[in-house]
């Protein structure tokens, strides 16, 4: 019987308490979580600071005064500047003495400039020196008005690049008078041991902002050199000409130790303007013998060429700065103005700076060295502040890192023209002493060829060991001369051409009307009077061997143009790895690059020595 009090049912569903024991497990899941989200968004969102290392920066001292980063600029004075910078043994400190510098260079940098040279800021240079061309322009306008002066400029302009002589060109009398004593100063200036031109600091600017004064003034200088040499040839004044063009030459070598790409680069246009001065470009004044060996040997005596390893160094410290600017001051502008596309766009997301230092510099390394981008992105690369730190310092290598094969190409074409300048020189040298070119090849009596003219020009070249070695009477392929087949010749290689050991890219153009035919060497005077750029040696697409005697490209291939038919012809025609045209040394002893557009009929001319009108 029921009293009306609920009785238990052992059926019924009763919830658990819920423990203390579980209200901790709760809670630390909670925790755990809530730290999770803590440390996801610090990863997302906060950057680890750089350190200095050897792995992060590079180099580890100078130190700022603060001590919290490394004085990159500091660092690029101590690896560039010689102990003669404050002295007269510095030929630019003569030149910035006594020559006044351009209107782009205002008083202020004029100002630092001085200091860094410990000069007197109150004592003004005396001297100025007007760029040809610009002089010409001003020629130009004060001869002649409204379009004609464009007109009368170009015609002005288009008897620039050859000797002359006042009948020849008498508006340049005022220019040679107003100018010949700056040019002589600038002369001793580079004859000093060091020609070295500082940079302008400015407070905390990254190094690739930082000023290079007048980078342009070089190329004044040489223009204005070769003008002078043009004239000293037509004249006859050969000795003169030569310590014209020897001063271009060593003021490009100067421009390129130690400093910066684009002061290797300007380096390099100047030293183009060199060679290209025709020393023998007057067939009225040819030089003789010991004007001709005098050359040679002041071309021995430029101070070394930089190398492209030399010249990355201070970029290489350049680009070390930019990340340390990055990391330090989060840089957004810096980004901007280098146009460069970051991944995640404007997000703030964190990275380890140290982390996208070192991928960073070991991905520039590699791009340097010629190889192929390193980094490789997975799918949840965003995700995690070392993945994204990687893909960053990938990124600024990338976009910052100058194209490997564009910056190595200039350098060089430098050696190439080096080479063949040297080579027509000691063709020149030999026609002095044995009264004609070197033959095609020298033949034995029965008029079997033996030796190519390369073999023939090795005592002119600096090589009399070499050739004391070979055996002449033999043929070029006999067991004994079959060991120096491989021989690496240095002035016969070009460096942008990868052919095998002992081959060789330089060629003469072979034909009945060119400088060189079969076994019996050509008189220079045999030629006419628009032979001064008649080409001497050219450059080939296929390699040969630099002993072969009969691989020169003949007359009708070489007629076939540039860089043009290098499969179906048996010699491979002419040609060479530079981009756009090919390098050729002329008789005027001098080295043009001609480009693969050139007209048929003008290239017909100069390998024939009847046209002396360059393109």
């Amino acid at each position: 019987m029921s009293d009306g009090t609920p009785t238990n049912n052992s059926s019924e569903h009763v919830k658990p308490p819920f423990t203390p024991q579980m209200r901790h497990i709760v809670w630390l899941g909670l925790a755990v979580f809530g730290l999770f989200l803590i440390l996801f968004a610090v990863n997302l969102f906060t950057d680890v600071p750089l350190t200095i290392s050897k792995e992060t920066t590079y180099i580890t001292e100078p130190l700022t005064p603060d001590g919290t980063r490394v004085d990159y600029f500091a660092a690029m004075e101590q690896y560039r500047y010689p102990p003669e910078m404050q002295t007269d043994d510095n030929g630019y400190r003569m030149v910035v003495r006594e020559l006044a510098f351009s209107s782009d260079v205002t008083p202020a940098q004029r100002q630092h400039l001085y200091e860094k040279f410990g000069l007197d800021p109150l004592i003004l240079p005396t001297l100025k020196l007007e760029d040809p061309a610009a002089y010409l322009r001003r020629y130009a306008t004060k001869h002649s008005t409204g379009p004609d002066v464009e007109e009368l400029v170009g015609e002005l302009e288009g008897k620039v690049g050859k000797p002359w002589t006042f009948e020849d060109r008498p508006e340049m009398a005022d220019w040679l008078t107003e100018n010949d004593t700056a040019l002589d100063r600038i002369a001793n200036g580079v004859r000093q041991q060091v020609y070295y031109v500082p940079w302008l600091d400015e407070d905390n600017l990254p190094l690739f902002e930082l000023t290079l004064l007048d980078i342009q003034r070089p190329r004044h200088f040489a223009r204005a050199f070769q003008e002078r040499a043009n004239f000293r040839i037509a004249n006859g004044e050969i000795d003169l000409a030569i310590d014209d063009a020897v001063s271009i030459r060593r003021l490009g070598r100067f421009l390129g130790q130690k400093g910066a790409l684009i002061e290797c680069l300007v380096g390099i246009a100047v030293q183009s303007i060199s060679v290209a001065t025709p020393i023998a470009g007057s067939l009225e004044y040819p030089p003789s013998e010991a004007q001709l060996r005098r050359y040679v040997e002041e071309l021995n005596r430029l101070p070394q060429a930089v190398s492209f390893e030399e010249a990355m160094t201070v970029e290489k410290l350049t680009f070390c700065d930019f990340i340390q600017h990055l990391a330090h001051d989060r840089g957004s502008k810096l980004i901007e103005d280098m146009g460069l596309d970051i991944p995640w766009g404007d997000w703030p997301l964190g990275v380890n700076w140290n982390v996208v230092a070192e991928e960073a510099i070991l991905e520039y390394d590699n791009i340097m060295g010629g190889s192929t981008p390193t980094t490789k992105r997975s799918s949840t690369w965003m995700l995690f502040r070392a993945s994204r730190s990687r893909v960053l310092g990938s990124t600024l290598a990338n976009g910052l890192a100058p194209a490997f094969d564009s910056i190595r190409e200039p350098f060089h074409r430098m050696d190439c023209q080096d080479n063949l300048l040297r080579i027509v020189l000691a063709m020149l040298l030999y026609e002095k002493q044995h009264g004609t070119l070197p033959p095609e090849f020298s033949a034995d009596a029965q008029g079997k060829p033996l030796h190519s003219w390369r073999v023939l020009l090795l005592p002119f070249l600096g090589e009399q060991e070499l050739y004391d070695k070979l055996r002449l009477e033999e043929p070029w392929d006999s067991p004994h001369n079959q060991k120096f087949h491989a021989e690496e010749v240095a002035v016969f290689q070009c460096p942008s051409e990868h052919g095998g050991p002992g081959e060789t890219t330089c060629t003469v153009i072979s034909g009945d009307t060119t400088a060189f035919h079969g076994s019996v060497g050509k008189r220079l005077d045999g030629f006419g009077p628009k032979s001064a750029n008649m080409i001497l040696v050219a450059e080939r697409k296929t390699p040969v061997c630099w002993m072969a005697p009969t691989q020169e490209v003949p007359f009708a291939d070489a007629l076939m143009g540039i860089n043009r038919h290098s499969g179906t012809l048996p010699s491979g025609g002419l040609g060479s790895p530079h981009p756009g045209g090919m390098h050729v040394a002329l008789r005027s002893a001098s080295v043009t690059f001609l480009s693969e557009n050139i007209d048929p009929d003008q290239f017909a001319a100069l390998m024939q020595g009847t046209d002396d009108l360059l393109p």
